[in-house]
């Protein structure tokens, strides 16, 4: 999208230049800028086409990688692996494995 607004800059620069000197006539540039325009636009729609193939892509690997992460025992009580400095250092997560704390009846 920049380089399609900058073409249109440049054309117009250039064929402005050219028409205050007297070597093209305005019809000519306006032209050009018409035929361009023409011709961006199905390069703009196949790139927008391609967007979603982007964005699959991404997700996919981000399903791989937490595919290749090491399974959690529940038997260990908490998590297997823990990342430092993100603040769930110290965090136990319960488990339906281990056995609940005896209370006190009245």
């Amino acid at each position: 999208m920049l380089t399609n607004a900058l073409t249109y800059i440049a054309i117009n620069l250039v064929g402005g230049y050219l028409v205050v000197k007297g070597s093209l006539p305005v019809g000519t540039v306006v032209t050009v800028i018409l035929f361009a325009r023409q011709f961006s636009a199905p390069l703009g729609a196949d790139f927008r086409g391609l967007q979603p193939n982007a964005r699959t892509t991404a997700a996919a690997r981000r399903v791989f990688h937490l595919l290749e992460l090491p399974e959690e025992d529940p038997r260990q009580g908490r998590c297997g692996r823990r990342r430092s400095g993100d603040g769930w250092n110290s965090a136990m997560w319960p488990s339906p494995m281990t056995p609940s704390s005896p209370s006190s009846g009245t």
